[in-house]
């Protein structure tokens, strides 16, 4: 069962879908952006690995590269490298845009998740990994789209994202080592 939901008021990306998970119905809660940048034909895989047993299921991108695609590729390996390194999560993309839980099991983890927007995707992988949750990685293609209108500034958002890193990695160093 596929529901879409909308919210009247903006409450930032990682808001909105913890607070789509909470409303949700099923046993498996999960999302993909809405710009298809990971194709529909690809998400089934990714919902199997819940169904398969896993707490937390994840489509990780692998870059159809063209040419307005590069430096987005870059820009992400660069991030996937920095958190792989910082937060030791043994995760290849925790900024992936198809992500699926085990409803039950992501609800307490959403309670310990405080960004609001973009950063939500590091820190719910993070919480995720750390309360113990199995997480399956499921590869999937990745193709970047021009969409007139994005909201992502690749300079600013790169910046912001490794600000956020760093205050996270900051407060949580005792988690982590």
């Amino acid at each position: 069962f596929i529901r879409h939901i909308r919210f009247k008021k903006r409450l930032g990306r990682g808001k909105s879908v913890s607070e789509a998970i909470k409303i949700s119905k099923g046993d498996i809660a999960g999302f993909i952006d809405a710009d298809l940048e990971t194709p529909a034909n690809q998400i089934l895989p990714v919902i199997d690995g819940v169904e398969g047993g896993y707490d937390v299921s994840i489509g990780v991108r692998y870059f159809r590269l063209n040419a307005e695609g590069i430096m987005r590729w870059i820009a992400s390996n660069a991030y996937s490298y920095l958190v792989k390194r910082m937060l030791r999560l043994g995760v290849s993309d925790t900024e992936t845009g198809c992500k699926f839980f085990r409803k039950e099991k992501i609800l307490p983890v959403l309670d310990m998740t405080k960004d609001n927007h973009w950063f939500w995707d590091t820190e719910i992988m993070f919480w995720a990994k750390h309360s113990g949750l199995s997480i399956k990685e499921v590869p999937t293609i990745f193709t970047r789209k021009r969409t007139e209108g994005s909201k992502v500034n690749l300079f600013k958002d790169s910046f912001d994202y490794f600000g956020n890193l760093v205050g996270f990695w900051r407060k949580n160093r005792s988690i982590i080592n």
